[in-house]
């Protein structure tokens, strides 16, 4: 039972994935209904997610150019991620990768997605979103993959100045009505300039993913360490040698 409702509210794209207080609140729920611990039902669950992933990775990268316009055009990062059953995070780090200016971007006319994404911003022109990521966009570099984590990390600081954090071409972006996205508090930095929508909506989808992103990794991580004393502790007892 607690195998098959992972898939099935994996599959469905339930709330849960896109909130993590509704996330914990789920897997407390369900692991008393059903008799299994939180950590075993968090186990079954994120097996679920990757072989979801593994199917469904391919075509939502396939479509990263209309996702971008949807961006562009009004849609918050997080609708994005709900509507296409995708982790927030990984969402925002496909915006961030095509929209912001990143260590090694070469120019527009030498990658051709810049100039496509403009020429089709507003539903004009031919659809041809898989030939166009597949053909233009670059592999990153160590320097932009590392530019991009951090981003995630610290949007405020990475992503906060729109005119220096953005390509000039899409700084309308961060003009464009907000009847579509979710709602988001006001945020100033340090020298009271207000935080651009781009690292406002990239922390927003951050924090609301309980699967990915800079916290999941953190916690993960950190598990594994409690883990790996725990073992060692263990063979000590039993006089076993243990080496990291």
């Amino acid at each position: 039972k607690a195998e098959a409702w992972c898939r099935e509210t994996v599959s469905a794209g339930h709330g849960m994935l896109f909130s993590t207080e509704l996330f914990a609140a789920e897997m407390t729920r369900v692991s008393r209904e059903l008799g299994v611990s939180v950590q075993a039902l968090n186990s079954l669950f994120r097996n679920a997610h990757v072989t979801h992933m593994k199917r469904t990775s391919h075509s939502v990268r396939n479509q990263t150019m209309r996702h971008v316009k949807s961006y562009l055009n009004g849609t918050s990062i997080l609708k994005l991620a709900k509507k296409c059953n995708y982790p927030p995070a990984m969402m925002a780090r496909f915006i961030v990768e095509n929209v912001a200016v990143l260590p090694t971007r070469q120019h527009p006319s030498s990658t051709g997605i810049n100039t496509n994404i403009k020429q089709e911003q507003l539903g004009g022109g031919k659809n041809n979103d898989a030939k166009s990521t597949t053909n233009n966009t670059t592999k990153a570099s160590a320097g932009t993959r590392k530019f991009i984590t951090q981003s995630l990390r610290h949007p405020e600081k990475m992503l906060g100045c729109a005119s220096t954090s953005i390509l000039p071409e899409y700084l309308f972006s961060e003009k464009v009505s907000s009847n579509t996205t979710d709602t988001i508090p006001p945020s100033l930095d340090a020298n009271n300039i207000s935080l651009s929508r781009l690292s406002l909506e990239v922390r927003e989808a951050v924090e609301c993913d309980p699967m990915y992103g800079p916290r999941s990794d953190k916690e993960r991580h950190n598990i594994g360490i409690e883990y790996e004393l725990l073992l060692e502790y263990t063979l000590k007892n039993m006089g076993i040698p243990f080496e990291t």
